[in-house]
């Protein structure tokens, strides 16, 4: 009997051994994954608190490899070539340098830019002077690249570009590189760009067939 005794004694307090072990890892597991739960929520609420920029500008906006570069036109209203960098412009009409971004919302608040208070606007029309929203539209199945102001919500008052080759000779079947500028409402061609002054002179006047043509004058 006390064999039998000693042997279940033994066997209980293995089986209790055990029990505690097995609590003791389980509640730390739950410990564990609650701190690791609770300083994710808190890393999430400090990123949710960096959200936003002063003015409203979340990143530059990138322009497409094919569209960059210096671009001419022969239309007496465009004194200047069209010139795009990286994420800057210098529009043809004005000759001032531009810097394209992607529009978030103003920080310490959930409003885009265009939302904000005719006062605030106001207060810092400087930082938007030589600042335009960079954003992408399909108009015909053709994607367009758009510029408008930043402190507008519609794009309707900006500028739309987009890059084709385009053949030139039916015979050879020789391209050359165009860049469209429509207005961004209905994609309809009011200027056209080339790679040097002489392609300029040459074809400024053509209508590619793939595209439509405003009779609208540039501005």
């Amino acid at each position: 009997m006390n064999k039998i005794t000693k042997v279940l004694g033994l066997s209980v307090a293995a089986l209790s051994l055990a029990g505690g072990i097995f609590t003791t890892n389980e509640v730390n597991a739950k410990t564990t994954k609650t701190l690791i739960t609770n300083k994710k929520a808190v890393k999430k609420t400090s990123k949710k608190k960096a959200k936003g920029t002063k003015y409203g500008f979340k990143k530059a906006f990138v322009f497409s490899k094919d569209l960059q570069g210096k671009w001419y036109s022969n239309n007496n209203l465009t004194p200047d070539p069209l010139e795009i960098g990286k994420s800057t412009l210098v529009l043809p009409y004005t000759g001032k340098k531009a810097k394209a971004v992607v529009i978030g919302k103003v920080k310490g608040t959930n409003k885009y830019t265009w939302q904000m208070s005719g006062n605030w606007k106001l207060k810092h029309a400087k930082a938007f002077a030589n600042v335009m929203r960079g954003s992408y539209k399909t108009i015909d199945k053709t994607k367009w690249t758009i510029l408008s102001p930043v402190d507008e919500k519609s794009v309707t008052s900006g500028f739309a570009y987009t890059v084709k080759d385009e053949k030139i000779d039916d015979k050879t079947g020789e391209t050359i590189k165009v860049v469209f500028e429509a207005r961004p409402d209905d994609g309809k061609v009011i200027n056209q760009y080339f790679t040097s002054k002489d392609l300029a002179n040459k074809y400024t006047a053509t209508k590619f067939a793939d595209m439509t043509y405003s009779d609208i004058n540039p501005r």
